[in-house]
């Protein structure tokens, strides 16, 4: 189970060359840009486990818009357990783990 947000629009959709580069770091396509938004969002969510991505919307062949979507899981994958117990098989929410 994950949590998805999703934000779309319908503008122009982003070019095919900064979708390959639009997480990296120091990578803006704006003048006054300094290029970490995108790349400190992503560190956010795959540090929950999550995923981030962006992709054009087609009607045909015509870009009418993108959408930036990230996931993050409900349950964590990491398994909570100390020497005394052995290795534990219940999987935990992020809050418990933190605990």
């Amino acid at each position: 189970e994950v949590v998805e947000f999703s934000v779309r629009d319908s503008g122009n959709g982003v070019p095919d060359e900064m979708i390959e580069r639009i997480y990296e770091a120091f990578y803006s396509t704006k003048s006054e840009g300094m290029g970490i938004g995108l790349k400190l969002c992503r560190s956010i969510v795959e540090s929950h486990h999550g995923r981030m991505q962006v992709h054009n919307i087609y009607n045909g062949e015509e870009v009418v818009g993108c959408c930036f979507s990230f996931w993050i899981p409900v349950v964590s994958r990491l398994k909570v357990g100390d020497a005394s117990t052995g290795p534990a098989t219940e999987p935990v929410t992020d809050t418990e783990r933190a605990r």
